[in-house]
Formats: structure tokens, C-alpha cells, sequence
């Protein structure tokens, strides 16, 4: 930093904020949020490749993970308007970003699945069998096909899981190989062939939990070959499953019930969980998303959800209170 305010350069002052600012990724989000703000600050209009936009993205991250839904659209949007004009390539990162949120966290699969098209179709046109893109291109198709999963078009997921699937295993993609036999095991469940999802979903999970692991690019740090970094970090980093379960309205039974609960969370698991809705009981079905520090949702049918739509009512019965459960006792005693 010293050097870069000595020499006066706003990209070498925004590229410290950005150091300082991974500093924080773990322990404190909203003084990582502030460096990043200086990011954005010193890089604004200096066409640089990646800041302001990953600035912008990354901020986008850390305000979903607080739930701040439309603050962090707003944020990924920024990213997006900049990196187009600066990165094409990073704007395609964004557009993912951008689907994503809206697919697993809006519930809005439908424009979801139209943005993951638009990415599929840019990388088509790309090596994309290469390192430089071979990841974000699978990545889409699984997007893709997780979307028409939740939108029940499960011949549409099929077709993009077996892409998938062909994808990751000539690049020997290991992890994104397993996630495609996950995500067509859930499929065949909804298409009622339980032997085959069952079968599916048990070959593909204990390979998952091996790579419940976060990932990212440090922007300032080349290799000999002028490509980015992937920094890897432990399961932890970043991600703490017990702080997002906080900032549920959980229904806790107790303080060893619930460090179970984000065990088998940091672990892999899919886990029955009870919310307080209205002071209505929601049961839902909760999974860790380290890669984007939240959680994914599911109903009692296993369709996934969204925490809007969970409080807006839908796709989630209502468990029965106590009082409930009363009243109908009385009425079928009443009748007998």
C-alpha cells in the first residue's frame, strides 16, 4: 500500500485494498465489504480487466450472504455493465453470478435458465474444453440443468445432465462429474424411477463430500503463463455454516441439536430443519452451498426452493401447531 500511495497509482492502490481485503473474507465481511468499496473507489473508470467489476461481484457475495437480495443484484449488475466493456470473458463470470442468485436464491428458474443459454451459447464459441474454460462451461450446463430440475422439465435435465456428464469426464473434471450423477439422481427421483436416483445419488455423494471446498481467483496474482491463480482455501474458509443457520428463523431445540445440524451440513448432508415463518412451522430441507457461503433449500418433496418463496408461503406446507392438532383431534372425537 505504501508504495502504491507513494507512486500515487490508483490501481496499484485499489490492488492493496483488494489484498486487505481477502484478509477479512473469513472473520469479518462487512471490513472485507469496505476495502472492497476503496476498490471501487480508486479502480472507477480505469478500464482495468478485472476492478472495479470483480469489486463489484465479490461485494455482490458477501451482501447476498447477509440476504440483502437486492443490493447484491444491484452490485452484480454494476459488474456486469463494466466488465463488458473491459473483460468479456468476466462478464460471462458475472451473467453465471447473476443466474445462480436468481435460480437458488429468488426462485426465479425461468430467467435463470435463459441467462445460463446465453452463457452456453458464448462458450460454444470458445476452446471450451481447454483449462481457461472448461469449468465455466460445465458449470453452465449444470446450471442449465438444475434449472429445468426445479421447473420439472426432467427430459430438458436429463439431456444437459448427460452433456454434463460426457463434458466432465473428457476434462477429467472429477468433482463436476459427480455433481452431474447427483443432480440426474435427483432428477430420477422426480421422474419417479427411485432405484436409479437412489442409485445415483449414493454413488455420487461420498465423492461430493470430498470437494466441499472454496475456491477463487486472486486477481493480482499471475502465473508464467499470464493466467490468474485458483487459490484454494479449507472448507471453512469464508463459510461458516453455524452463522448462516443464525440468520434463519430456526426453530432451535437445543444448543447440541443444532451443532449437529451444521455438522452434517459442513459434511455434505441434507438435513430436515424447522423455520418460523409468521408463527407458522416450516419444515424445509437444508444443504450447505460453500462455494457461494449460503444455503439451498428444499421443500418436503425435495423441489427446490428459495428462502422468498419459503416466506412468501409457497412451495412449503405449513407444519401443524399444537392448537391445530388439537382442534382436529376434537372434531374426529367429536364424530366418532
Amino acid at each position: 500500500m505504501a508504495k502504491a500511495i507513494k507512486e500515487n497509482n490508483p490501481i496499484e492502490k485499489a490492488r492493496a485494498n483488494y489484498q486487505k481485503a481477502l484478509l477479512y473474507y473469513k472473520s469479518d465481511q462487512n471490513k472485507a465489504i469496505d476495502y472492497l468499496d476503496s476498490v471501487i473507489k480508486y479502480s472507477k473508470d480505469s478500464k482495468d480487466k478485472y476492478f472495479p467489476a470483480a469489486a463489484y461481484c465479490e461485494k455482490a457475495d458477501f451482501l447476498k450472504n447477509q440476504f440483502k437480495f437486492k443490493e447484491a443484484m444491484d452490485n452484480y449488475k454494476l459488474a456486469e455493465k463494466i466488465a463488458l466493456q473491459t473483460n468479456v470473458d468476466y462478464y460471462y463470470v458475472v451473467r453465471e453470478y447473476i443466474g445462480i442468485t436468481k435460480s437458488e436464491d429468488l426462485g426465479e428458474y425461468n430467467e435463470a435458465v435463459e441467462i445460463y443459454k446465453e452463457c452456453y451459447t458464448y462458450y460454444k464459441t470458445k476452446d471450451y474444453r481447454t483449462e481457461q474454460y472448461a469449468n465455466d462451461f460445465q458449470d453452465i450446463i449444470f446450471g442449465i440443468a438444475d434449472c429445468y430440475k426445479s421447473l420439472k422439465k426432467t427430459d430438458s435435465s436429463t439431456l444437459y445432465n448427460k452433456l454434463g456428464f460426457r463434458e466432465s469426464s473428457i476434462t477429467k473434471n472429477t468433482r463436476l462429474k459427480y455433481l452431474f450423477i447427483l443432480n440426474e439422481g435427483a432428477n430420477q427421483l422426480q421422474k419417479r424411477n427411485y432405484r436409479a436416483g437412489l442409485d445415483s445419488i449414493n454413488k455420487a455423494l461420498p465423492h461430493m463430500i470430498k470437494y466441499n471446498d472454496r475456491k477463487q481467483f486472486n486477481f493480482y496474482d499471475k502465473d508464467k503463463m499470464d493466467n490468474y491463480r485458483l487459490h484454494e482455501y479449507p472448507e471453512a474458509y469464508g463459510y461458516n455454516v453455524s452463522s448462516v443457520l443464525n440468520t434463519l428463523p430456526l426453530k432451535k431445540e437445543d444448543y447440541e441439536s443444532f451443532e449437529k445440524l451444521a455438522d452434517s451440513l459442513k459434511k455434505g448432508g441434507r438435513e430436515e430443519a424447522v423455520l418460523l415463518i409468521q408463527g407458522n412451522e416450516m419444515k424445509v430441507y437444508l444443504e450447505a452451498n460453500p462455494r457461494f457461503k449460503t444455503l439451498t433449500y428444499y421443500n418436503d418433496r425435495m423441489q427446490k426452493t428459495s428462502l422468498n418463496e419459503i416466506k412468501n408461503g409457497c412451495k412449503v406446507t405449513p407444519l401443524m401447531t399444537q392448537q391445530a392438532v388439537d382442534t382436529v383431534t376434537k372434531r374426529k372425537s367429536h364424530h366418532l
